[in-house]
């Protein structure tokens, strides 16, 4: 009876200790819903792992990840993270997927108004995009970097530091509907608004431009 509960035991904790090490595969990004070029945590949450990899869904190549990795996301669609995750002997894998979507943050005047700074032009020889993944997807032909401080006032875009003269001093500006702003005659959009940075789709020669500006604090 003693030799029957000692091997009822034996396998006990043999099965026990098999579970306990048994690879958990786990994935997430927080936010839930972020917004277009917002930073995004992936964490890898997996547990009796050795390494795990990570594919972000966004055409990169998978990245070894144990922990956590910060990612930026433009284009505005459902993501389907996964993570494929190694035991310690190599000898077990198990993978999970987590799916969020991105959203386009739509700023209104008062969220503008204040001092900015053009950072970088990017112009593209394509027909003006319709989608957000096309406008990130185009051909960059030119790219400039540049340092144009601007103050954004209520009807008017001032140029406080203009180096070259190749912009206007002053621009007249209003919103003709949320998230698309009248520059004079042209008209553009806010393709990503995110605390401090902002891209301003305009037209550019025969296609369109890409205009990154940062807050100035």
């Amino acid at each position: 009876m003693k030799v029957k509960y000692l091997l009822f035991f034996i396998i006990l904790l043999t099965s026990f200790s098999c579970k306990k090490d048994k690879v958990e595969a786990c994935v997430f990004a927080t936010p839930d819903n972020p917004y277009v070029g917002q930073p995004v945590t992936v964490v890898n949450c997996s547990e009796n792992f050795k390494q795990s990899f990570i594919d972000f869904d966004d055409g990169t190549p998978q990245v070894l990840v144990n922990n956590t990795i910060v990612k930026q996301y433009y284009f505005t669609r459902t993501y389907s993270i996964s993570v494929e995750s190694f035991s310690s002997d190599n000898n077990s894998t198990e993978s999970a997927t987590s799916n969020f979507s991105l959203e386009v943050r739509s700023p209104n005047q008062e969220d503008l108004l204040g001092e900015w700074t053009l950072y970088r032009f990017l112009g593209h020889d394509e027909s003006f995009p319709t989608t957000n993944e096309a406008i990130f997807a185009s051909k960059i032909i030119e790219r400039t970097d540049l340092n144009y401080r601007t103050q954004l006032l209520r009807d008017s875009v001032a140029i406080i530091e203009n180096l070259n003269g190749s912009f206007k001093d002053t621009t007249t500006w209003y919103f003709s509907e949320p998230g698309k702003i009248q520059l004079d005659t042209h008209s553009t959009q806010v393709v990503t608004f995110y605390n401090d940075t902002m891209i301003i789709l305009a037209p550019y020669r025969f296609g369109f431009s890409l205009n990154y500006y940062s807050r100035n604090r």
